[in-house]
């Protein structure tokens, strides 16, 4: 059977999920992460996007041997609490979900381009909504992504190129990213996995993950500035 599938970012959390969903599901893929290793039972391959020759190279190397890849999942990100201004963080953030995420997307769409048709779905964040007070450069990181695919999504209509560009915000999910201190709705990496895996098989730009996250931002935006400053 080909290969249908490319997972970026599953060594842990979603990503992880969202590979072993594609074994119990059959569906061949292939996945890139930091640590290979971590992934039993596929084709998995080394990837840092931090490193951006390299990255670039081995993703369109892999789509080079892999042509009837037809849907890439986008899950590589980072973040943490910023209780205090630090740079450092955010450089990191920044680095990896702004620009390595950048790289990754457009190496899938010019990949899509190539074949004529494809699909992709990037998961954000309800933190893409609005700016937060104890993780800025997180929430910027993933308003970024939004407006990319936003705009990558533009694109593809403008010319015609039968491409979907989906975008998955969510909310809580148990994995080493949460740092909440009282999350709530929270999903199982599995859930999610196979919330998202569902998603895929859809034409939709935006969806929620949990689906009730929905509520959420549409809340938040709702929230006048004055208040919201006390809060967020």
């Amino acid at each position: 059977m080909p290969v249908t599938s490319a997972i970026i970012g599953s060594s842990t959390g979603i990503g992880k999920a969202l590979a072993t969903a594609h074994l119990q599901q059959k569906i061949e893929s292939i996945t890139f992460s930091r640590s290979p290793e971590k992934i039993e039972g596929h084709n998995a391959i080394q990837l840092d996007l931090t490193d951006e020759e390299n990255a670039k190279s081995t993703l369109e190397k892999a789509f080079t041997q892999y042509p009837d890849i037809e849907k890439v999942f986008l899950v590589s990100g980072t973040g943490d609490v910023e209780p205090n201004l630090n740079f450092q963080t955010a450089s990191d953030t920044v680095e990896l979900n702004c620009s390595g995420f950048t790289l990754a997307a457009y190496t899938a769409i010019e990949h899509f381009e190539k074949r004529g048709s494809g699909h992709l779905i990037a998961i954000t964040s309800v933190a893409a909504v609005r700016g937060g007070g104890q993780s800025m450069s997180y929430n910027a990181s993933k308003a970024y992504q939004s407006s990319l695919l936003e705009g990558l999504r533009c694109r593809v209509t403008r010319l015609k190129h039968p491409i979907t560009i989906t975008e998955v915000r969510a909310g809580f999910v148990d994995t080493a990213m949460m740092k909440a201190e009282k999350p709530f709705w929270v999903a199982s990496p599995e859930q999610a996995a196979n919330d998202i895996l569902e998603v895929s098989n859809k034409t939709k730009d935006l969806v929620y993950v949990l689906k009730r996250w929905r509520i959420i931002a549409w809340l938040f935006d709702l929230l006048p500035n004055s208040l919201y400053k006390r809060i967020g």
